[in-house]
């Protein structure tokens, strides 16, 4: 059961996405086409700060791949789309694909981008601040586009702090 967002709800997003051509192009790239902007972010780190590029790319593939993969081996949650049975105003060529495969829990894009939000706040203030808005939107774009309902990112956005954090305290930053 979703929580807190009934089936009509999705599917009056997603009139909403295929009617207004503006509102489905700011919902899709920030909950698609942000992760773009991570390039940018990771060549400035590069040159400012590599360590924190080090251990933002760590966190990523130990929340992503790690957490997010041995949780989805166990739980299998189908997504809004699956369980409605619309065609979500997603990308049919970059980062989110339509699946058969139950795997809405957690979202790893929201536990992606909290992992690398953090790590950035840890040590650009600022940046950290921006991205961690930008993860929040992120997420909030994923259950509006009908890829996710609101506890799978939140408990990816909990697996993605636990990761920055994790990664912090192992490569030094934290003691």
């Amino acid at each position: 059961m979703a929580l807190l967002i009934s089936d009509q709800t999705f599917l009056n997003w997603q009139k909403s996405l295929s009617e207004k051509k503006y509102f489905r192009w700011f919902w899709r790239g920030v909950g698609i086409y942000v992760v773009a902007l991570l390039l940018v972010t990771g060549v400035y780190l590069l040159f400012k700060n590599p360590k924190a590029l080090v251990l933002a790319l760590g966190a990523f593939v130990f929340a992503r791949f790690v957490v997010c993969g041995a949780v989805r081996l166990v739980y299998k949650k189908s997504r809004p789309y699956q369980r409605i049975g619309f065609s979500q105003a997603g990308s049919k060529f970059f980062l989110s694909w339509t699946s058969k495969r139950f795997d809405s829990m957690p979202s790893a894009h929201a536990a992606s981008l909290s992992a690398i939000s953090v790590v950035f706040y840890w040590f650009f203030p600022l940046l950290g601040l921006a991205w961690i808005a930008l993860a929040f939107i992120n997420g909030i774009a994923r259950v509006l586009l009908g890829y996710h309902d609101p506890e799978d990112v939140i408990v990816g956005w909990i697996i993605g702090t636990f990761s920055a954090f994790l990664a912090l305290y192992l490569g030094g930053a934290i003691w």
